[in-house]
């Protein structure tokens, strides 16, 4: 059936394109049964896929996009957002003649919250990304240390009580820049013609920073398994109206960006303050591993109990993006 466009749903069509992105990312540790846990729920419905964290690992992110337009509607002008994110890479078995095989590598967005209502509601109802609208504020200081600071609707307490507010979800503080900024992506003319393979984000793990972990080998063979590398996928529902608990649409999205003109620069260490609350509990649900008690008050905040993560890696970057060449993945 044919989708009945109007003026208010604000649900824009992808594909999108995002002009000077700015990136900035926190590796940490985590729990891979917390991580296999949030797959079996979110990710492996149906009979035809499975998938499985690559690696005990999250990336902490946030980002500041100036422009963003729906591609080919360019000339309705352009909205803009911060967002803050938490991915991991995951890897998605296939059931080929009742035999499991790994297909592909991806990433999966256990959380990710916007300033952007267009986008909160774009992001949610068109490709499935579990999307929260909040408040996101970020600074880079005269001395390259970059710090934010993510608050989202939560509760403090299970109580009749007591009112949804603004709480702080994250707060990000790195140390100086280490490496000056350097090119990761050969760009091509355009973002739209530019090739489909990503160095980043895996380039985080092919360069040297979790060989430790996961051999460089094993990274390369992957990449041969699937050369468009930096792909997503969501659980896409619809709750239906009638029987609350039950979804009247479900389908996994998978979608692929294309990034151009893209350049990194590493820090000198980061820590990532997590702060959960009864709605949003991202320590937990992901088991970050080795955080110290925090009570701190990000941004001017009021003061909030949380845990302090050092990150094993941190890195910023700026890139011009496209975002699109969605697909249904059968269930």
């Amino acid at each position: 059936m044919t989708f009945v466009e109007s003026t208010d749903c604000q649900q824009s069509p992808q594909p999108y394109v995002f002009e000077a992105v700015s990136v900035t990312g926190c590796t940490l540790a985590a729990t891979d049964i917390n991580l296999q846990a949030w797959c079996d729920r979110f990710l492996n419905i149906g009979d035809s896929h499975q998938f499985r964290p690559l690696m005990p690992f999250v990336w902490a992110c946030v980002s500041h996009y100036p422009k963003m337009f729906i591609e080919g509607q360019e000339e309705l002008g352009y909205t803009s957002q911060n967002e803050f994110f938490f991915m991991f890479p995951v890897i998605r078995y296939s059931n080929i003649w009742g035999i499991w095989f790994p297909t592909e590598l991806s990433w999966a967005f256990p959380y990710i919250g916007v300033t952007n209502g267009t986008s909160a509601i774009s992001g949610q109802a068109v490709l499935g990304f579990p999307k929260m609208l909040g408040t996101i504020t970020m600074e880079t200081g005269s001395d390259g240390i970059f710090t934010a600071a993510v608050a989202m609707p939560g509760f403090v307490r299970r109580d009749r009580n007591t009112e949804q507010e603004i709480l702080p979800v994250v707060a990000i503080r790195t140390g100086a820049p280490a490496s000056p900024a350097s090119p990761v992506v050969a760009a091509g003319p355009t973002i739209t013609a530019a090739p489909a393979t990503h160095p980043f984000p895996w380039s985080l793990v092919s360069t040297g920073l979790l060989t430790s972990i996961f051999e460089d080998e094993i990274i390369d063979l992957l990449e041969e398994i699937d050369p468009g590398l930096f792909s997503v996928t969501n659980l896409k529902q619809i709750r239906d109206a009638e029987h609350s608990t039950l979804a009247c649409y479900q389908s996994l999205v998978r979608a692929e960006w294309r990034l151009a003109d893209s350049a990194m620069t590493l820090f000198d260490g980061a820590e990532v303050d997590v702060f959960d609350n009864t709605s949003v509990a991202i320590a937990a649900d992901l088991g970050l591993v080795g955080g110290a008690p925090v009570t701190s008050a990000p941004s001017g905040g009021k003061p909030a109990p949380g845990l302090r993560f050092q990150a094993i890696a941190a890195f910023s970057m700026h890139t011009d993006m496209r975002f699109g060449d969605v697909t249904n993945l059968e269930l």
